[in-house]
């Protein structure tokens, strides 16, 4: 553990932060693996295995951690390959926790930003529509969306079906940004990415999804046809069952 971890933890109010005993342990994990040089990177089964709790529990617990104002997370690697790398864990004596600091709307503290914040004094609230997020995300010339990355996991959350158990949804978070991939790769929300999903949820599985990157060759012959019938093509599939 870093001095500026321990300075820090040690530091924090007990009157203000109220954690549970689990998130408590959790955070003391997190800070303990803080290096001065290098932050603080490890990866959820390591958490779990040293908390001495289940993946899900560690999930709840960061969540609650980010809520509270107390870790930002980093994902890292690159999503359009699939290809995802072990989690960065900002702390707030850190510079970079602001660059990474999710707003409170998207973490449960009010409704998903949208063009007015809900808040506890009951102020309306429209939020985002799926094509304001597609058009969001296409007119972009440089990567700084309009609307934050987890408005669109949101939609892709809800479009999902039964086949996307409970024990999935909480996994298949760790592997968000592949959803950010997606667009990049330019398939559409509301054309490509949202129809797949429900077709491909709309049954309960034997076996739970652990990544969105189970949708990822569906997504793509989706709007392959699509884009193939957009411009009078002959409709093929590009290879095997999806």
């Amino acid at each position: 553990m870093s001095q500026e971890a321990l300075i820090w933890l040690n530091g924090l109010p007990k009157g203000e932060v109220r954690l549970k005993p689990t998130a408590r342990r959790l955070l003391e994990c997190l800070a303990l693996h803080h290096r001065h040089e290098t932050g603080c990177y490890i990866s959820q089964a390591r958490l779990a295995n040293e908390a001495v709790v289940s993946r899900g529990t560690v999930n709840n617990c960061l969540n609650i951690l980010e809520r509270e104002g107390l870790i930002a997370r980093e994902r890292r690697g690159s999503p359009a390959r699939g290809v995802m790398q072990t989690t960065r864990y900002h702390f707030p004596f850190e510079p970079s926790f602001e660059r990474f600091k999710r707003p409170p709307a998207v973490l449960g503290g009010a409704c998903h930003v949208g063009r007015v914040m809900k808040t506890s004094d009951g102020a309306a609230f429209v939020p985002p529509t799926v094509q304001e997020l597609d058009a969001s995300f296409r007119n972009q010339t440089e990567r700084k969306e309009i609307f934050h990355p987890d408005q669109f996991v949101a939609h892709c959350l809800d479009a999902c079906g039964p086949g996307l158990c409970t024990a999935s949804r909480r996994m298949i978070t760790d592997t968000n940004d592949l959803v950010i991939g997606w667009l990049k790769a330019g398939y559409s929300l509301q054309k490509d990415i949202l129809p797949t999903l429900r077709k491909r949820t709309s049954r309960p599985r034997t076996k739970e999804i652990r990544t969105w990157a189970y949708f990822t060759k569906a997504i793509a012959e989706a709007h392959y046809r699509r884009t193939l019938t957009a411009r009078g093509g002959i409709e093929t599939k590009m290879g095997g069952k999806g």
